[in-house]
């Protein structure tokens, strides 16, 4: 729904009451809520498509939910209010990575996303791909501040990955 690019409500009120589907995955690969996160990054449209129906945990073409879109973009604030409304802080990407495992793999991890995260329900020894956990991965980048973390929220340190 690219009249989301626009993020003027009464259009995107018309798709929807026109029949457009909310929650369709568009010819460019996301849906109207995983485009608002990524490209419109404006939070009272987001919360506006929530409020028209939008899954939350509704995954783009690449398997990406929106709070894996909000962790992507760094933004807390959009990462606190898609876990207030919902969001599963658990649901794996189709890469089999859990939200706190994409958070500690991403560039310059946010250490205030991982433990926001850890905080609302991520499980800190939850189990990737091929079995590995998000200490596997903090280990693997060498970011001490996010093994501390994990360590400090009750990660597995001898674990078999």
């Amino acid at each position: 729904m690219k009249a989301c690019d626009t993020a003027n409500r009464d259009i995107i009120k018309c798709f929807v009451d026109g029949g457009s589907d909310i929650n369709k995955i568009y010819a460019w690969g996301d849906t109207a809520l995983t485009n608002a996160v990524t490209s419109n990054k404006n939070l009272k449209l987001i919360e506006y498509l929530i409020d028209l129906g939008a899954d939350i945990d509704k995954p783009n073409i690449y398997g990406d939910t929106p709070l894996i879109c909000a962790i992507q973009e760094k933004s807390l604030g959009m990462v606190d209010y898609l876990i207030s409304k919902g969001a599963d802080p658990n649901m794996k990407n189709e890469a089999d990575e859990t939200p706190l495992i994409y958070s500690i793999q991403i560039k310059n991890p946010d250490i205030s996303i991982i433990n926001y995260l850890i905080n609302h329900g991520a499980d800190v020894n939850g189990k990737g791909q091929k079995g590995k956990t998000p200490f596997y991965y903090a280990v693997k980048i060498g970011n001490i501040d996010v093994v501390k973390c994990l360590i400090d929220h009750g990660a597995i340190v001898k674990t078999k990955n």
